[in-house]
């Protein structure tokens, strides 16, 4: 009994081991994959100070009629060139026919006939407008197949055979082990617990070998390789999203330094008008905003009296009457008289009445409210805001307005310590105001 379960085991083990010995030699089998593979053509590059040209072509054989696809750019700015002329010849075989076709902007296509399986390449002479090259491009490799990716088929062939083998073996060591089983003395829980342990032991390398088996000949292989930052584009995408080039070039930087400042009118240009005398507004001649002139009226303050002040007025308003009417009458009687008066008497009676005249037009003009008075603007420019009315009372010395000349503007910054160093003649700046979007620029001052 016990030689029967040894034997039992002894057999399960090398069951165990055959099968993985073949699981590991066919999991690991080495994997190849070809740089280039997922293109289905090749490309050819050539470039000179003017142009940039892209062959690309499908595998060629000779003796076939054949289309190359040929992108034109601007070697600088990677525009395409329209309407190019090509002359195209081989060194290979001078006899060699390639003709041009334009397909689209910067997009042309060669025909022509290869007669032998070699590497041509084509000396091309191309005018554009008034910029011509002559450009070797190559080699155009005819015969040349595209690079194969290798596959696990070959593994997946070669261990289709050793699984045959090994199925073999394991039905022959299972049909013994039944017959050892059941010829055995042992009891049926004994029976069923050695059969339980048959199955597990014979299946556990199975199922290593099959997981093996599906990670060496996973379809698609891990990508153990780095992350690159480069990306290729086609030249028709680079076309048709006018994806353009530079060459790089070297410039100077400075460094941009924000200043809080404020912007006022230039102390020459700008000034403040005050009511000259108590009284009332009686003419307002400007808006706000609004451009004058140095002398043009602003507005006119007609001059206001108290009780006590319109008295006096009007005591000396009739004492310059009276003495006016006195003057008349005297410069009238002297008059009469001319041919028997003194000249000097009639003169100093004619200055008299002048005077008198004089005195009571004054007195006329002020009237019961007093004189008026016309502000003037002493520069050009705007008006700035105000808040005045006709009929409103000012007292002399209130400010009324502001005039100032937008032309000449005083910007006062605020400047650290720590960047006085870069506050110099050489520096530009450029003034921006928070309440418009307008932007002046220069040097300072």
């Amino acid at each position: 009994m016990i030689l029967r379960l040894k034997l039992v085991l002894t057999l399960s083990l090398l069951w165990s081991t055959l099968a993985l010995a073949g699981g590991d030699d066919h999991a690991h089998g080495p994997v190849q994959q070809t740089q280039g593979a997922d293109k289905n053509y090749f490309t050819v590059n050539a470039v000179s100070i003017q142009f940039e040209v892209v062959v690309r072509y499908t595998p060629i054989e000779s003796g076939e009629d054949v289309h190359l696809s040929l992108f034109l750019s601007d070697f600088v700015t990677n525009r395409p060139i329209d309407s190019a002329r090509f002359e195209i010849t081989s060194p290979e075989d001078p006899s060699l026919k390639i003709t041009v076709e334009q397909i689209d902007r910067g997009i042309y296509t060669l025909h022509g006939t290869f007669p032998q399986n070699k590497s041509y390449s084509f000396t091309t002479v191309i005018k554009a407008g008034n910029r011509s090259d002559l450009m070797l491009i190559g080699p155009i490799e005819v015969g040349k197949e595209l690079p194969v990716t290798a596959t696990n088929d070959e593994h997946a062939a070669t261990g289709l055979g050793n699984w045959w083998w090994l199925m073999l073996v394991a039905f022959a060591v299972g049909l013994l082990l039944m017959y050892l089983l059941m010829r055995s003395r042992m009891n049926r829980l004994q029976r069923t617990a050695s059969m339980i342990a048959l199955v597990v032991t014979t299946s556990l390398p199975m199922s290593i070998q099959d997981t093996n088996a599906h990670e060496g000949h996973d379809a698609k292989p891990k990508n153990t390789g780095a992350l690159l930052d480069e990306f290729e584009v086609g030249k028709e995408t680079q076309f048709l999203y006018e994806l353009y080039t530079a060459i790089p070039a070297r410039a100077s930087f400075s460094g941009d330094l924000v200043l809080n400042g404020i912007i006022r009118p230039a102390t020459n240009a700008s000034a403040t008008i005050v009511a000259p005398q108590t009284g009332t507004i009686t003419s307002l001649n400007v808006k706000i905003g609004q451009r004058v002139t140095k002398g043009q009226t602003l507005a006119v303050v007609q001059q206001t009296l108290n009780t006590s002040e319109q008295v006096g007025l009007a005591t000396e308003k009739a004492t310059a009457q009276a003495e006016y009417d006195a003057a008349q009458k005297e410069y009238n009687r002297l008059k009469s008289l001319e041919d028997i008066v003194a000249k000097k008497d009639l003169q100093a009676a004619e200055i008299r009445l002048n005077a008198a005249r004089d005195r009571l037009n004054v007195y006329n003009r002020v009237g019961g409210s007093g004189q008026s008075f016309s502000i003037q603007s002493p520069v050009n420019g705007l008006v700035d805001n105000f808040n005045l009315t006709i009929g409103q009372q000012v007292q002399q010395g209130d400010m009324m307005m502001n005039v100032f000349d937008n032309k000449n503007l005083k910007v006062e910054a605020t400047v650290y310590p720590a960047d006085l160093s870069r506050i110099n003649g050489s520096a530009r700046f450029s003034i921006a105001s928070s309440a418009a979007s307008s932007r002046r620029s220069g040097r300072p001052r």
